[in-house]
């Protein structure tokens, strides 16, 4: 496998659409004024510049040794309007129009996907290879417009095996589908899990795309309902018991339901008073969720990304403001006078 930076669906959309002028523009005229060259000469490094962020991964093979091989050899880029009858289509009522249609399009055979995989990894390896050779005070216009129509013509046959496949998304999404996990949602998280598929699949093995981007699809979901799961919990208000087991309440409300609910809700009004960081600590901290406990600094600061010292200044600055806060909300009321 030969490895550069990775190819990204933003990456070239982005550089596509600010560099589109410049990469049919004729090289200079002899004729032309100092300003022009200037202008054109800078027009040609930012244009250098954005190439050289442009992330580029792709599966090596050795058939990529020969170029003219695939020069020579006729391929349709774009996308066709192959459809044909859809399961999916005819037993789901809740797809959009636009889904049902894309379910609608031809599967590929074991034939056109390793041909399209090829052609997909073999115009990124070109696209490396020639920015490679690119001078970095003076590209060549030229070198870079091949650059430019090899990773277009990559990302068509990428759009071409995604489409096929996004009847498998739609079959993966509808075994998650539940109250808590939106359908357009999952369809997103899914489409993203098979962009990577794409760019992650060896298609040199001989192996049939469906059976690892399926693999691939279903692990993603697991890890996106989780993580949602857990971002749910997080955010769930404490029941009126945690806030008697936690807090210094007077020894009368704890028998009150109605003070305790009361107690609750300002409690977590206050807290929507503070920032999210601010509020994501105080609520670990402190185990204000009905699923979480008190966690530790430690546990915080990993899960935030931040170090121990940090979660303790972010803990001592949110209770500074619920203080002040507790005045406002009149939260003298419930404490106790021990």
């Amino acid at each position: 496998m030969a490895v550069a930076t990775p190819f990204t669906q933003s990456s070239i959309t982005e550089y596509s659409d600010s560099h589109s002028t410049a990469a049919t523009q004729d090289p200079l005229p002899s004729g032309r004024s100092r300003k022009s060259q200037a202008d054109f000469q800078k027009q040609s490094l930012s244009r250098f510049e954005s190439l050289s962020h442009i992330e580029i991964k792709y599966i090596d093979h050795p058939l990529f040794s020969n170029p003219q091989m695939f020069v020579n050899q006729s391929f349709n880029y774009t996308l066709s309007s192959f459809t044909q009858p859809s399961t999916i289509s005819q037993q789901s009522n809740s797809l959009s129009p636009s889904l049902l249609r894309i379910c609608e399009t031809k599967l590929l055979d074991k034939e056109e996907e390793q041909l399209l995989f090829q052609r997909f990894n073999f115009h990124k390896s070109q696209a490396s290879l020639l920015r490679d050779q690119l001078c970095p005070d003076s590209p060549d216009p030229d070198l870079m417009d091949s650059i430019d129509e090899h990773l277009h013509k990559a990302k068509q046959c990428r759009d071409r095996i995604m489409t096929a496949n996004m009847r498998l998304v739609i079959s993966v999404v509808k075994k998650f589908l539940d109250a808590e996990n939106n359908l357009d949602e999952l369809v997103s998280e899914g489409s993203m899990s098979l962009i990577r598929a794409i760019d992650n699949f060896d298609f040199s093995r001989g192996f049939r795309f469906s059976t690892y981007a399926t693999y691939a699809i279903r692990r993603n979901f697991y890890r996106y309902i989780i993580n949602a799961r857990k971002k749910r919990q997080r955010v769930t208000p404490t029941a009126p018991s945690q806030i008697s087991e936690n807090y210094d309440v007077r020894p009368e409300l704890r028998q009150n339901p109605q003070m305790m609910q009361k107690l609750s809700d300002s409690l977590m009004n206050m807290i929507q008073h503070l920032d999210k960081r601010e509020r994501e600590v105080i609520i670990a901290r402190f185990g204000i969720s009905k699923s979480e406990d008190h966690q530790t600094l430690q546990t915080v600061a990993l899960r935030l990304g931040v170090c121990k010292e940090r979660i303790r200044q972010l803990e001592k600055r949110a209770l500074r403001k619920l203080q002040k806060l507790s005045i406002e909300f009149e939260l003298d009321q419930f404490e106790s006078d021990s």
